[in-house]
Order: structure tokens, then sequence, then C-alpha cells
């Protein structure tokens, strides 16, 4: 059977797609125009909303990856709760569930894959099992790494509760550190956002208060070849940058 993520854009809904489409081929139209000025530039509009819902699937996609490190070390929390008690693992997971369900909607990314689990073992697969595909599904190295442990202790005997309240202080101290990251870095982020309305700004006001003295870059070969490597050179910087501060352990 084929898995959903497989699908183009799996992640954004209808009216997702139907607004950054919108939202690309906006941002292609004003560089056309102020790179060009030439009709010839709409033809880019259908490729740049492509290439918008591949940027804007990627960034909802990191977002849900650190919804999902909150949501998962919430989770922990109650496994060790009901562990600690002398619970069994199965016993943590449904009771962990429940919990998410009283929660009133604080848990929108891993609600949806731990009803999965439940409904697993409600069909006679053991819990190990279920959660390993629940972290093949997560595509997130802590939950693969929590769930081997976990299998590990299962067949050796080791203390649940343990392993859970360890993986917990751990997630902790991840998020910790990538709250520090992310306060350092916000200035950056920032002035990343100034310097790359700079360029625009300025062509804007050139067009704008003297056309005539831009005719040249617009209507010679060499003018445009100039142009086209300026905009080249932008796209890259805000790869670039948006690389740089994309930092996270």
């Amino acid at each position: 059977m084929r898995r959903a993520g497989k699908r183009w854009f799996a992640l954004l809904t209808v009216r997702e797609k139907i607004l950054y489409s919108l939202e690309g081929m906006g941002i292609a139209a004003i560089a056309g125009f102020l790179c060009f000025r030439s009709i010839w530039t709409l033809t880019a509009l259908p490729p740049a909303a492509v290439v918008f819902l591949f940027y804007q699937e990627r960034q909802k996609k990191e977002r849900m990856l650190l919804a999902r490190q909150i949501e998962f070390k919430n989770l922990l929390a109650d496994l060790y709760s009901t562990t600690a008690a002398g619970g069994t693992l199965e016993k943590a997971l449904r009771d962990a569930v429940k919990e998410m369900k009283r929660s009133g909607g604080r848990y929108p990314v891993l609600m949806p894959q731990m009803e999965r689990v439940i409904l697993e073992m409600d069909r006679n697969v053991p819990a190990e099992a279920a959660l390993e595909r629940f972290a093949e599904a997560s595509e997130d190295p802590e939950i693969r790494h929590f769930v081997q442990v976990l299998k590990v202790a299962a067949r050796s005997g080791g203390s649940l509760p343990d392993i859970i309240g360890r993986t917990a202080e751990m997630a902790a101290v991840r998020m910790e550190m990538n709250a520090e990251i992310e306060t350092l870095l916000a200035g950056r982020k920032a002035e990343l956002k100034v310097m790359l309305a700079v360029p625009a700004g300025i062509l804007l006001y050139m067009n704008l208060g003297s056309p005539e003295y831009m005719e040249v870059l617009y209507k010679s070969l060499t003018g445009r070849m100039i142009m086209s490597a300026g905009l080249v050179l932008y796209i890259a910087a805000f790869m670039i940058g948006r690389k740089i501060l994309s930092i996270r352990v």
C-alpha cells in the first residue's frame, strides 16, 4: 500500500496549497518585474508556485517536528507516572492516550499516531512492534532511539521507569538547548529579513524614481545578464542564510 507521505505536498491542506501557490506566483511576478520588466517572466509563475509549495511543506514539516518533540516529552511524563506506579507498558500507553484525549487538543501531531498504536494493540499486535512502526513514521531519531532501547529493555527485563525517566530528561535538555539557540538567533533572523528586503527596496525605488536611469539594465544583453546574476545570487543568499540559521540539536 502506498504511504500518504509519498504524495506531493501531503502535509499541506487544499487551502494551504491554493494560498501558497498564489503567494509563490505573486513573489515570482514581483521579482520578474523588478529584474527583467518582461512579459516572458510570466512563464515562470507555475514553476515558482511548485518551488514555493516545496519550500512551505518543508517549513511545515520542521514545525511539526518541533511540535512533536514537545508532545513527546509530555507523553514520556505520562508513561513514566504509570510505569513508576507498577503499570505495564501496554497500560501506560492506554492511560497516556486517555490523558491526551482529555488535554483539549495539546497533542495535534502525536494524537493520531498514538491512536494507531492503541488500535494495533487492540488487534493483538505487541506494544513493542506497534511502537516500532510509530517510531518509523515519526522520522525523529530521538523517538527511534527510545523505542529501540525500550525493546531491548523489554527482552532483558530492564527497568521501564528508569529508561523512560532518562529519556524524558534528555528530551527536556534538548528542548532547552533548542530554545536557547532560538533566542540567540532571533536577532540574526531579523537581520536576514532586512538584508533580503533591501535589494528589492532599492530596485523598486530606482524604478519609480529614475526609470530612465534603469533602462540600460532592461534593454541591453549585458544588463539582463547582470540582473540574472543578481537574482541568482539573491536566491543563493536566501538559501544559505536559512541554512545557517536553522541550527537544531
